[in-house]
């Protein structure tokens, strides 16, 4: 069990709090792993939020990439038995595939936002190199007028 950082934590308070069951939602995101519950109620004993939204089955599947959770599914439902291990199966490849697309978005922001600062820096740099240049150039010419003056 990997658990929840203090960083994962303060990611994950807001993603629990959009679900009907904080409950099975932590703990599939404690656990790394999907959650399938045929009776949440004897599963998740005491658990307010399940008796409150008279949850009695639930699939959660947390998104992962790199030991990370991105977020999850969770589908619930007032009646037992209403998902089956095939069916968590199913979320689950399909939380993959959102998983890693949520972090390829993420990575290609992250690569955006680098470009553009290097940009601004090679910008910033041409911009120099060309002020170093006119500053030289005024020098070569001021040299060749004192140098013509003497001759």
């Amino acid at each position: 069990m990997r658990g929840l950082s203090e960083a994962d934590s303060a990611t994950t308070t807001g993603v629990l709090s959009s679900v009907a069951s904080p409950a099975i939602a932590r703990k599939a995101l404690e656990d790394n792993e999907a959650v399938l519950t045929r009776d949440a109620r004897l599963d998740f004993a005491g658990s307010e939020s399940i008796i409150s939204a008279n949850i009695r089955s639930a699939v959660c599947v947390p998104l992962i990439t790199d030991d990370k959770a991105q977020g999850l599914i969770y589908l619930d439902s007032s009646g037992r038995d209403r998902f089956t291990a095939q069916q968590r199966d199913l979320l689950v490849a399909v939380g993959n595939q959102a998983a890693i697309n949520i972090e390829r978005a993420r990575l290609t922001e992250e690569l955006r936002q680098q470009a553009r600062a290097e940009g601004k820096s090679l910008e910033e740099l041409a911009q120099e190199m060309l002020t170093y240049r006119k500053r030289t150039n005024h020098m070569r010419i001021a040299a060749c007028q004192r140098g013509k003056r003497k001759g």
